[in-house]
């Protein structure tokens, strides 16, 4: 019996040492990795890039002049209906201008660089409060610290920590939102309605006041929470929830008519948004060619950008084996698969959008690799392990996709350099000139001070149906800075009507050849094929 006690004692001790070891590894190697990530922050991706078609200096514009004018516009989109307002469902951003829009005003810098480093700030606090969840729903430290070292080594964390776009923070609210109310709501206890009022009113406020997908994606989750936790239960707590959601969406209603002069759920002419809306799946829910490949390109998407999140089908089987632990912990379940089919049924497939779902794919693994390890600690220590593996993997992928990257930035600023000089040599009236820019040009050509810079939204937002060639003539551009590529998804001199008009009316004064793009490029392997930046100097 001595001797078996002596036995436990040992093992326990040495199952101790071996957690606090492989936590400690996890720490620094989550550093390390994320360091790296950001020695790249204003190269990788490409500002502007193919991920995200010139979004970037699109959303930072818009958060800028929100703050400082209250308006929700789009000053470079000369001619389109951005130039004027967004309409009602997407001016209500003011968490977002706050957090993007309040750094750009206050700071004279580079509105990309600027909201980079806000979202990589974001980012830090992502895994930080990805970790702190875990523990709070009770992960062990070990398993909580193996979701975010997983989470960390996925290119999906890695594009959206390197962009101007929301799609992170989405992800941070939707996980904040999970987990503390779940920590509430596991308090058992009677709720008055002044409470519920509250969370009416903050729902509402997360959901369309940093990104319209917030919407859909926290919108049916806070209905199950509400109704799982009481907030249904009577008539007059229902009556309290429905009015602190109503009284928000009413203020923030009346504050972007104030700011804005129009109550117009979408501006006029915006066929992007159109398209967008389109693409929902569910939109064509007994479609079954459109079900089918939204889940295969999402299969895909995962397994390209964060293969890691196929092992929650390895250990959900063996997570709740118990009718107690499933007891205990089905609201989380529910909830987490409410999320997941929200975003797999409400949104478009895009690639950027994963980030907006994978924060809380990798709390639940945190969960069911702590669970599943309660009884044996081998399998939290081979977890680890993986997540170790992952983090090598990634790490070279920074590697190899930062001197790429910093091969495109170093060939990008060369043809502007060049380009800028040609336009500086070939204007001769007073004034500066107005160049129409395409997005692999428009973060750097914006910088320069004697340049008016304008982009092509008045195509995909025009706000007066007429021909491109009569447009550029009635707004006075000089010139226009094209890119090319023999990776563009179209043939631009046979099918694309700016392209072919701009060719046809302007006089070509200059021809950059390079890497100035990374459409069609692989960062994490070698494109060392050759795109072009082309000068156009349009007629007076």
């Amino acid at each position: 019996m001595i001797h078996s006690e002596f036995t436990r004692s040992v093992s326990s001790r040495l199952t101790i040492r071996i957690e606090r070891w492989a936590s400690f590894a996890l720490v620094v190697l989550v550093i390390a990795l994320f360091a790296l990530q950001c020695s790249s922050l204003f190269v990788f991706p490409q500002p502007n890039s193919l991920r995200w078609y010139g979004d970037e200096t699109w959303l930072m514009s818009e958060a800028k002049t929100q703050i400082t004018t209250g308006t929700v516009r789009y000053p470079l989109a000369i001619g389109s209906t951005l130039d004027h307002s967004k309409g009602l469902a997407l001016s209500m951003t003011w968490l977002s201008a706050v957090l993007y829009g309040l750094p750009a005003a206050a700071v004279t810098a580079d509105p990309v660089a600027v909201g980079r480093v806000v979202t990589a700030v974001l980012a830090a606090i992502l895994l930080v409060t990805a970790y702190r969840s875990a523990r709070a729903l009770g992960a062990s430290s070990l398993a909580a610290l193996i979701g975010v070292a997983l989470l960390a080594s996925t290119r999906a964390f890695v594009f959206s920590s390197h962009s101007c776009r929301t799609d992170l923070l989405a992800g941070l609210v939707v996980l904040l939102f999970l987990s503390s109310m779940t920590q509430l709501f596991a308090i058992q206890k009677e709720r008055s309605q002044i409470w519920w009022i509250g969370y009416g009113a903050v729902v509402v406020f997360l959901a369309v006041s940093s990104s319209i997908h917030l919407l859909t994606l926290l919108g049916p989750v806070a209905i199950f929470l509400a109704w799982r936790f009481g907030g249904f239960g009577t008539f007059r707590l229902a009556f309290a929830t429905i009015i602190g959601a109503l009284s928000t969406l009413v203020l923030l209603t009346i504050v972007s008519w104030l700011t804005n002069g129009t109550l117009t759920l979408f501006t006029p002419g915006a066929h992007q948004f159109q398209d967008v809306l389109s693409s929902i799946p569910i939109l064509r829910p007994l479609s079954r060619s459109v079900q089918s490949a939204n889940i295969l390109i999402r299969l895909k998407q995962f397994f390209a950008e964060a293969p890691a999140v196929f092992l929650l089908v390895l250990l959900t089987p063996f997570a709740w084996q118990s009718s107690k632990q499933r007891a205990k912990a089905s609201s989380l379940l529910i909830a987490l698969v409410i999320i997941f089919l929200s975003w797999l049924l409400f949104e478009g497939a895009e690639i950027n959008y994963l980030m907006q779902v994978v924060p809380v794919i990798f709390l639940a693994i945190a969960l069911a690799l702590s669970r599943i390890s309660s009884k044996n600690k081998v399998i939290e220590y081979a977890a680890a392990a993986i997540a170790i593996v992952f983090i090598g993997i990634s790490g070279q992928d920074m590697l190899r996709a930062s001197a790429n990257a910093h091969v495109i930035d170093r060939s990008n600023a060369s043809a502007i350099s060049a380009i800028a000089s040609h336009i500086d040599t070939s204007w001769h009236r007073p004034g500066a000139p107005l160049i129409l820019v395409e997005p692999p040009a428009l973060e750097r050509m914006s910088q320069y001070p004697n340049l008016r810079v304008m982009t092509d939204h008045f195509i995909s937002f025009s706000e007066r149906e007429i021909p491109t060639d009569s447009f550029l003539r009635q707004e006075h551009v000089n010139y226009a800075v094209l890119y090319n590529s023999p990776k563009f998804p179209k043939d631009r001199a046979r099918v694309d009507s700016l392209y072919r008009t701009v060719r046809r009316i302007g006089t070509l004064i200059a021809y950059e050849a390079g890497r100035s793009g990374d459409i069609g490029r692989n960062y994490f392997g070698r494109s060392e094929w050759q795109d072009t930046l082309l000068l156009f100097k349009l007629p007076e």
